[in-house]
């Protein structure tokens, strides 16, 4: 599971879950204020389940280091258990996903992996070049100019 507040994919769940209502498809998440699991859902929750007609998209957003453990096995394949759900696994980099095709295909768990790199976005990075150093110089100038422009009409 991931951390709703951004630190281990946060602003990711966000996205997907925005992304998955945008395509008319209904989002259940432990993260929306609903919480609520799809009828007869049994075993764990992954971080999104998307609805689309009768069929489920079962997302469970991941990062590995290391080898997938036998708790990631077990999770997917219960998760795997519930009537038409397909299983689609978050990664941020191709190390990860490569750990989770090798995991899927020892264990024989149709699942897809998928990686969404992070990309990083702040207010702060949005702006930043806006007000360099040229950019002063120029408003700077320009100033002057009107000013020396007034002071001269009077």
């Amino acid at each position: 599971m991931i951390d709703p507040s951004g630190r281990h994919g946060g602003h990711l769940l966000d996205f997907l879950i925005e992304k998955h209502m945008q395509r008319g498809e209904i989002v259940y998440t432990d993260f929306l204020e609903t919480g609520q699991s799809p009828e007869g859902w049994s075993g764990p929750f992954p971080d999104l389940i998307a609805k689309r007609d009768s069929s489920y998209l079962a997302i469970c957003i991941e990062s590995f280091t290391d080898q997938v453990g036998e708790d990631y096995i077990s999770k997917w394949k219960s998760i795997l258990n519930n009537p038409k759900t397909t299983l689609q696994i978050i990664v941020r980099n191709r190390k990860s996903c490569d750990f989770v095709k090798q995991a899927a295909a020892l264990h024989n768990i149709p699942l897809e992996c998928k990686i969404i790199i992070k990309k990083a976005h702040s207010k702060r990075n949005r702006y930043n070049g806006l007000f360099n150093m040229r950019s002063i110089l120029r408003i700077l100038f320009l100033f002057l100019v009107v000013s020396f422009i007034v002071v001269m009409l009077k």
